[in-house]
Parts: structure tokens; sequence; C-alpha cells
């Protein structure tokens, strides 16, 4: 993740550009983890995400998307009864906001009666992800199913974002 940050700083080495880094980060995550390559499906719109942002908040952003990942990896698809993996990334920016979306087609998740991610999982990695979007960003995370899998739906305010030039 720090290396694709690096790469995708310019001469401002204060920013980074969102688009360029969502790629190269979300093709590297593809090779981490166990999908075959026509299952891991990243959609990107490039003209919403040409954008350069603050590298702390690019770090932040890629953070979540790893953590996200790596929960699908490992808790989507307990066993090989359920075929094929698949995974979907899915990012753009509209009316101010920055929205990441990570679905997969694994066991689901149910929406719990709290709505707090944090009760999801005993693990830190989804904890980790709603210290970030929600406490740090100050963005909103929902979930639920999604074709036998399940949906996470990160939005974002933009802050600190500009066109790229």
């Amino acid at each position: 993740m720090h290396e694709c940050l690096d790469s995708k700083r310019g001469e401002d080495i204060n920013n980074i550009n969102l688009f360029e880094y969502l790629d190269d980060l979300g093709n590297r995550l593809k090779n981490l983890f166990s999908f075959p390559e026509a299952n891991f499906i990243i959609l990107l719109e490039s003209a919403t995400l040409q954008k350069n942002i603050p590298y702390a908040e690019g770090r932040s952003i890629g953070i979540v998307l790893t953590e996200l990942l790596i929960n699908v990896d490992q808790h989507a698809y307990p066993d090989e009864s359920i075929t094929p993996k698949w995974v979907e990334i899915q990012s753009f920016i509209k009316e101010n906001v920055f929205y990441l979306s990570v679905s997969d087609r694994g066991r689901g998740v149910d929406k719990l009666p709290d709505g707090s991610l944090r009760s999801l999982s005993d693990g830190r990695g989804l904890k980790i992800v709603d210290d970030i979007v929600v406490r740090l960003l100050k963005g909103t995370i929902k979930w639920g199913p999604n074709n036998g899998g399940a949906r996470f739906l990160i939005s974002i305010p933009v802050i600190g974002i500009s066109v790229k030039e």
C-alpha cells in the first residue's frame, strides 16, 4: 500500500492522484488474494476520480480498501463449497462524496439491529474500517446482502480534493 502511495506522488509530494492510486492498489491487492483473475473486478470511474487528494487521506482510503478485501478473503469464502469466488470493487465521486463499494458473493452478512459495523465482527479489520471511515474521515458505512454475498458501501465527504491538472 505504501509503495503504491509513494509511486503516485507527483511533483507535489503532499498529494496523490486518487484514480491512479486506487487502480494500482486494487491490482496489487488482487495478486495477494486467492481469487481467480476473471472474478476480481475493479470498476473505477476515471472521470470523477481524476483528483489529487492529500497523502494522509489516500493512506486512510488504502487501509480501508485493504481491510475490506482481507475481510472478503478470510470470511466470505470459509471453505471451497462456495464457488466461484468473486469480488468487485467500485469507486466514484458524486455530488462531493467519494464512494467505495466492495462486494462479494460469499456466505453473506446480516444487517445487525444496532447497525454498528464494530459489532459485526470480533476481528480488528472491520473496527479499523469503522474508526477510519466514521471517526477520522466523517463518512458512513452501509452493508448488507448482495446476490447471496455481502456488500460494503463507504461514503466520505470530499475534503481537500482538487482537480488534476
